[in-house]
């Protein structure tokens, strides 16, 4: 059974379900199930850290986290503040967790959920 995570960095509350233990015998579709849908996008972001910001590109979103293009050499467990830029031109600002690093970017999971009309609700 999942239990809840409360994280506080820098001012910024990020709480989060933690995911029961899967076996590593995963099939890549059962990975690809996802509870929030995503939505492909190519929206500009500033990633903004304590004493750094990066400008970058999201290349997809949900109400509760987005996968960034960058170069910004960032620690899994880092809190930073993003600033997506969609193209309405309505900067969305967000608290943020460093969820994972991939090869194709940075997955980020959001301290709390966002709304647009072109993100796909769940």
């Amino acid at each position: 059974m999942a239990s809840s995570l409360t994280i506080l960095v820098h001012g910024i509350v990020i709480r989060a379900r933690e995911l029961p233990s899967v076996s590593p015998m995963i099939n890549l579709q059962s990975r690809n199930r996802r509870r929030h849908p995503r939505t492909r996008v190519t929206w500009p972001v500033v990633i903004e850290t304590r004493t750094r910001s990066y400008p970058c590109q999201v290349v997809d979103i949900s109400n509760h986290g987005a996968k960034v293009m960058t170069s910004a050499r960032l620690r899994t467990g880092s809190v930073v503040r993003l600033q997506i830029i969609p193209p309405d031109g309505t900067p969305l600002r967000v608290g943020a967790l460093v969820w994972r690093l991939d090869a194709d970017g940075v997955a980020f999971f959001f301290a709390h959920g966002i709304h647009h009309p072109f993100i796909r609700a769940a």
